[in-house]
């Protein structure tokens, strides 16, 4: 059995390491249109530089979406800090915007490439994780009273 420390550290590298996966998955192909083919960065900063989106809710899930590497970073800080609130505070915003920007990705005109469904694994891999650091938390918690 694994002491809880041990298990807690690990947790926070793997929630770590997911939410870094995240942002890296937005390099890999999400969709194409005509012969080529974009990634999440790519389709993000296109939207943004077409003024695509009309809506006040648009334009802020868009600079939302831009937020994703600096919320891996956050995530890495809280790391160091071992702040477990900051943590799963900063992934979960992070999944939740990068998860919102696959579906919107799938369910727009554009052939979806795999790129897109390989960061909604990465997303759902990390909120299992940030989960499961909740989890440990609290049961260290619960030993300790």
């Amino acid at each position: 059995m694994i002491p809880h420390a041990i298990a807690g550290r690990r947790l926070h590298f793997a929630v770590t390491a997911t939410t870094a996966a995240i942002a890296a998955t937005l390099l890999l192909p999400w969709a194409a249109s005509g012969r080529r083919a974009r990634s999440g960065w790519e389709l993000a900063t296109t939207a943004a530089r077409l003024d695509v989106t009309q809506s006040l809710l648009g334009r802020v899930a868009l600079a939302a979406f831009f937020f994703i590497p600096a919320g891996a970073v956050a995530v890495f800080i809280a790391h160091i800090l071992r702040s477990r609130l900051l943590m799963q505070v900063t992934a979960l915003a992070t999944i939740a915007v990068s998860a919102s920007g696959a579906v919107i990705v799938l369910r727009s005109p554009l052939s979806d490439r795999w790129g897109v469904w390989v960061n909604l694994v990465v997303c759902a891999v990390d909120m299992t994780l940030v989960l499961a650091l909740s989890r440990t938390g609290s049961q260290i918690e619960e030993r300790h009273d």
